[in-house]
């Protein structure tokens, strides 16, 4: 089987090479990761496994945010004076509070906004690269996802 990793395209009437190249003219920042996903030999194993617990990460902090932030307006309702507050005044005190627990995951959530963000900038400028030389080497500059196909391949052999 051909390393798609190891040469630089050749031949423009490869047809391998040229419905990868249309799928690419589609790809842009919203969807990229969607290409990633059904194109997995493309990312590598350390950056799958740093997305895969970043992603982790945020969702449990995000759920953990709303669910304080629910069981504290609900508590907010047992306090007698503030059922007889009227609509207007309640409902901006309300929406603070619900978004309070935000202040105490900031923090993390930013460090895995961040850790997301230099993952798509760093396979974005790889498929832009692609896309504008048509070159597969831009997909592995470090010769990393070649060694994984190579090691992938020594397994399917034995």
């Amino acid at each position: 089987m051909n390393n798609p990793f190891q040469n630089p395209i050749g031949n423009p009437n490869d047809p391998n090479n040229q419905l990868l190249l249309m799928s690419l003219a589609q790809v842009d920042q919203q969807n990229m990761f969607f290409f990633l996903m059904q194109n997995p030999d493309f990312v590598e194993k350390q950056d799958e496994n740093q997305f895969k617990k970043t992603s982790i990460g945020f969702v449990r902090n995000t759920l953990g945010i709303f669910v304080l932030g629910t069981v504290l307006n609900l508590q907010m309702k047992r306090i007698p004076k503030f059922l007889n507050w009227p609509i207007f005044v309640k409902i901006p005190l309300r929406i603070p509070v619900f978004f309070s627990p935000f202040f105490l995951f900031q923090q993390s959530l930013t460090n895995q906004l961040d850790n997301l963000t230099q993952l798509h900038h760093k396979y974005y400028t790889r498929i832009l690269k692609v896309k504008k030389t048509g070159d597969l080497r831009y997909f592995d500059p470090e010769g990393i996802l070649q060694k994984q196909f190579e090691q992938k391949m020594r397994e399917l052999m034995k």
